[in-house]
């Protein structure tokens, strides 16, 4: 009884602990599958696919490294796709994937991918390449001429490269130097060498095609640059060839003939019209200083003009009178009368002549007669009796007061 007790409990516990095994294997996290990488101008990414996503389900994406020790860098992410550029530190290196599916504390195992390296010489199952830069292709005067830009100008934004001029400067400066083939209808190849910018190559036509076709490949330090496809195109005739030049020569030729001409006109102007403003500054100038009189406005100032009576001059007539005798007028000294109504037209006015005549006589006598004269207005000696006819005398002149 008692052995068969402890069967009993044999059994069950071998029992239970199967139970326990099978429901933990069955409830476990598959992990992904079919997990593909690229690698492709500086840029990785992975692609995996999962059958039974959940809510929860995310996967973490490892990358490792083949020359390098240390813990790997880890990106979560719930996608089906991740990009992994970032985490690739070095040119020169090899590098593999691997992806688990979680869901809280729960893992799956991991799917890891194929190894791969941007250096060429690296061992690896995958080898990473970068796509030419676009090839501006002329065949002109049996020259093949091919120009790019180089291809550390085209990807310098790569994440890689960035890291690796912040880095190792030293290690930067060597893809600078791009070693690059030139292949020409499948046969011809031929090598250079570019340290710039831009690059270009000049190569001379040894056998004549109707058409020619060139394949360009090269290396950026040991990261292989391919190009995608053959570049093909037909010679142009020299008579184009030379009428292209000629015309680069000459349009900048005319410009700059029509431009030089343009600023001396243009000068020549701009003098001509300054020396005619100059000329008639100088003539306003002149006009202005040499102005007539007459062309000056003068305001007259208001003159009181009194009306005065003209008075034609008298010539001395003898005249008869009532008793027979002649009368005659007497013409004041220096030919002048006294102007107004009145003056020397009746008797009254006679006497007045003869008494200032004989004032005059009398003062001619004395030494003041001279003075007085003078202060009566004449400027002639006195001749006070004048023949006017045989026999007949008359008294012409007398000092009176005005």
């Amino acid at each position: 009884m008692i052995l068969c007790s402890i069967k009993t409990s044999f059994i069950a516990s071998v029992f239970m602990l199967l139970m326990l095994t099978g429901k933990n294997t069955s409830h476990a996290i598959s992990p992904p599958f079919n997990l593909t990488m690229s690698c492709h101008n500086f840029t990785v990414t992975a692609h995996w696919k999962y059958m039974e996503p959940s809510p929860g389900t995310q996967f973490k994406v490892k990358i490792n490294r083949e020359l390098e020790n240390g813990d790997p860098n880890i990106i979560n992410t719930t996608r089906h796709h991740c990009d992994v550029s970032s985490l690739i530190t070095s040119v020169e290196n090899s590098y593999y994937l691997e992806v688990n599916a979680t869901n809280g504390t729960e893992e799956s195992a991991a799917e890891s991918s194929e190894t791969f390296s941007f250096d060429k010489y690296m061992p690896s199952e995958v080898k990473c390449v970068l796509d030419f830069p676009a090839v501006k292709l002329s065949i002109k005067g049996g020259k093949i001429m091919v120009h790019f830009v180089h291809p550390l100008q085209l990807y310098k934004t790569a994440s890689v490269l960035q890291h690796l001029e912040k880095t190792a400067p030293a290690e930067y400066n060597k893809h600078k130097k791009f070693v690059y083939y030139v292949v020409i209808n499948d046969k011809s190849t031929f090598t250079y060498n570019c340290t710039e910018n831009k690059c270009h190559a000049i190569i001379p036509i040894t056998e004549k095609k109707e058409m020619y076709c060139v394949t360009l490949n090269g290396l950026l330090k040991n990261t292989v640059v391919r190009s995608s496809e053959s570049i093909c195109s037909h010679e142009e005739p020299e008579s184009s060839y030379y009428r292209w030049h000629l015309l680069l020569f000459l349009v900048p030729l005319v410009l700059a003939v029509v431009i030089m001409t343009g600023i001396k006109m243009f000068k020549k102007v701009n003098k001509t019209t300054s020396n005619l403003k100059f000329e008639e500054l100088k003539i306003f100038a002149f006009v202005l200083s040499n102005q007539r009189p007459e062309c000056n406005i003068i305001q007259l100032e208001s003159v009181s003009v009194q009306k005065v009576q003209s008075v034609e001059p008298r010539i001395s007539v003898p005249e008869e009178t009532h008793s027979g005798q002649l009368q005659t007028t007497v013409l004041p000294r220096n030919g002048r009368f006294k102007i107004g109504p009145g003056w020397m037209t009746g008797s009254a006015e006679s006497a007045n002549v003869h008494s200032l005549l004989e004032d005059c006589d009398r003062l001619s006598e004395s030494s003041n007669c001279q003075s007085e004269m003078d202060a009566c207005g004449y400027d002639r000696p006195h001749q006070l009796d004048v023949e006017m006819s045989p026999g007949d005398k008359v008294t012409g002149y007398g000092c009176f007061e005005m």
